[in-house]
């Protein structure tokens, strides 16, 4: 949160976010960030991302989730 965003937001989820990898609609890896802080929720700073929707993978423990973000 917030979704949509202008690059700096929040993730949280049950169990602490170990990577997210953002891609564009195309499949295309934009950016992959290694999350090593304990605090729940983890702000999440991508400046350099144009504007447009993406879809971010998050893994946490031996799980993937999938979220679509939208940058503005």
């Amino acid at each position: 949160y917030p979704n949509p965003n202008q690059g700096e937001f929040y993730i949280e989820g049950e169990a602490r976010i170990d990577k997210i990898e953002l891609f564009d609609v195309s499949g295309k890896l934009i950016e992959a960030l290694v999350l090593g802080g304990e605090k729940n929720p983890q702000k999440v700073i991508l400046n350099n991302i144009s504007p447009g929707i993406y879809i971010a993978k998050l893994k946490f423990n031996s799980e993937v989730s999938y979220r679509k973000i939208i940058f503005n």
